[in-house]
């Protein structure tokens, strides 16, 4: 195989109020006095003594905001005097309804016995035996804090109002870590982004590492209109499910669903009158991702919800100034990663995720030399694989080989770009919840196993008989049995693709590598009068077999997308003509990692 190499310089169903919880202890015998924490011996291993507390819960905490609005905290510390590191989590799904601040799992009701849940995220519950103060708050809108919307500029600024509170308290020393997973993680990239704007104003620095679960710094295009071509019907449940827990947010008024901007917007996008606004990017943080100058770890799922992964890897790449990034992509769903039993770092094995996100937070905000310091920038668990093939200490991993296919007319994925040609492909039947046809391409069937992990780019060249349309193009591996694997899918509305040049990643070499779309009717680029179609895929992180071989899927619509109202109405008869040759080879590159057992 011919290797084309390039370095890298990259809903509701409403849950009722049986929305459940996760829930540890947080308290322990023995009580000490508030000193620092110990340091290790230096030589990497565990500390030689740990932090053993007592600690004290307090619930409902009140925190004001500057326009006067309060919001409510739950607070475990050490049941000492002394001043601590504080771990913050932010939550819209209820503080005492669901927790460890957002993850579902449980079937039965909270267990408030101690007049509210523990906070945290589910690795930091507990936490404050081991000398952190632990806090979770509700937004505004939610839970038990008071009336407002969310996703509105009010989310950083109460971001702000939160970490100038925590510093004013007699038991904070300034220091904070924010964790989450989902809204919760996305909430990580808004505190600190909120601290570097406190900062500009003269105000200490608050927020000093951070570790991001299945979070997505833009909310247009990782829930809303994924691909910039749908609205999933998740993103309705999102929104349903944090409107469930905002029944408590004001007695005088109570509503399950206060939050009418973020509701009028996605009206907008199912009805295909939308397009990236004002309202959007004031909820997106990925441009001052290159302001950010701390700590930064970031998980992924395989499967995970929406484009989540594809927004948190692309965020991870713009963290210019960040002293350290270790980005985490492995098999498993929204907030349910897994392979942490199998991973190891500085030489010695990890036994959870919750160890590692201690050590983390011991490193950042205690400064214990337990090897956190030397954990890779990109760890990937393929799925298929036993283990994290790839640590590498840069994104995308340094020996990756980009891998170029052309599209054939002939239906076959091949390494030169073959003689011109095209294929037409006609929208009937052409309903979102039917399977229509499709066209398909096949590479040659894989002699020895191959492993990609990373950023699947490619470009497809299509002229249609109407000025706007949505299609779907999805990558897979085939089994010897003939049984189609998803490894990853794109989404094109095909109006909204122009490409943002300045705000794309490229390699050293000018070769674009992650496009990035402007959302906006707009001219598209064309070429020689073919509209030409950057596709933004999900990370890869697959082991596929040997005797399988890839095939690349081009259809109109795919069923777990929904297509807006005006293109479900008109698409029916449209036809599709795709350029697979000469000039205007359409193509798919891959990020093949070789020389993996």
């Amino acid at each position: 195989m011919k290797f084309l190499r390039n370095r890298i310089a990259l809903n509701v169903s409403l849950l009722a109020l049986v929305l459940l919880s996760l829930l540890l202890g947080g308290c322990n015998d023995s009580k000490r006095r508030g000193t620092p924490a110990p340091n290790n011996n230096g030589g990497g291993e565990e500390p030689l003594v740990e932090e053993n507390y007592q600690s004290r819960l307090e619930c409902d905490v009140k925190i004001p905001m500057r326009d006067g609005i309060v919001l409510s905290a739950n607070i475990s510390r050490p049941d000492v005097d002394g001043q601590f590191p504080v771990l913050l989590t932010t939550t819209p799904y209820g503080k005492d309804l669901v927790g460890g601040g957002g993850v579902a799992t449980a079937s039965e009701l909270p267990d408030l016995s101690g007049g509210c849940l523990d906070p945290g995220s589910p690795e930091t519950i507990g936490l404050a035996k081991y000398g952190y103060i632990v806090i979770s708050v509700d937004w505004r809108g939610t839970g038990k804090s008071g009336p407002g919307d969310w996703y509105t500029e009010s989310w950083r600024t109460d971001h702000e109002d939160m970490l100038d509170w925590i510093q004013q308290q007699s038991w904070s020393n300034n220091q904070v870590g924010v964790t989450g997973c989902s809204n919760l993680g996305g909430s990580t990239i808004v505190a600190a982004t909120a601290d570097q704007i406190r900062m500009t104003e003269g105000k200490p620095r608050a927020v000093y590492a951070i570790w991001a679960e299945s979070f997505f710094p833009d909310v247009y295009r990782a829930v809303v209109g994924a691909g910039s071509a749908s609205t999933s019907p998740a993103a309705y449940s999102i929104v349903g499910l944090i409107g469930a827990s905002s029944l408590s947010s004001d007695p005088a008024n109570p509503s399950l669903q206060p939050n009418q901007p973020i509701l009028a917007k996605l009206s907008e996008t199912t009805a295909g009158t939308s397009s990236y606004d004002d309202f959007w990017r004031t909820i997106n943080f990925v441009p001052m991702a290159s302001e950010i100058d701390i700590p930064v770890a970031m998980t992924a799922a395989i499967d995970d919800l929406w484009q989540l992964s594809l927004t948190s890897f692309d965020y991870a790449q713009r963290l210019e100034k960040s002293p350290h990034v270790s980005f985490f992509l492995s098999p498993g769903g929204h907030c349910a990663q897994g392979g942490w039993d199998k991973f190891q770092y500085a030489g010695k094995a990890n036994d959870s995720k919750a160890s590692l996100v201690k050590a983390w937070f011991d490193h950042w905000l205690k400064s214990r030399d337990n090897g956190v310091a030397r954990l890779p920038k990109f760890n990937v668990f393929p799925e298929g694989a036993e283990t994290w093939t790839v640590q590498s200490s840069a994104i995308p991993a340094e020996q990756t080989q980009f891998t170029r296919f052309y599209l054939n007319s002939d239906g076959k994925l091949l390494e030169s770009a073959p003689a011109a040609a095209q294929q037409t492909l006609v929208c009937l039947p052409c309903a979102p919840s039917v399977s229509g046809p499709s066209l398909v391409f096949d590479a040659p069937i894989l002699d020895e196993a191959m492993t990609l992990a990373g950023a699947v780019s490619g470009f497809l060249n299509i002229d249609a008989d109407r000025a706007d349309s949505a299609f779907s193009v999805g990558l897979f591996f085939v089994d010897a049995d003939g049984t189609e694997n998803l490894i990853s899918d794109a989404q094109i509305r095909a109006r909204d693709r122009a490409l943002d040049e300045q705000n794309s990643l490229y390699d050293e070499y000018g070769q674009l590598l992650h496009p990035r779309h402007k959302l906006t009717v707009e001219a598209r680029q064309v070429i020689d009068g073919v509209y030409r179609y950057p596709l933004s895929f999900m990370p890869a992180a697959h082991r596929i077999p040997a005797g399988s071989f890839i095939r690349l899927r081009v259809a109109f619509h795919e069923s777990k997308y929904v297509l807006p109202f005006d293109l479900q109405t008109s698409m029916l008869g449209t036809t599709l003509t795709l350029h697979t040759g000469g000039g205007l080879a359409s193509e798919i590159i891959l990020p093949v990692i070789p020389d993996l057992k």
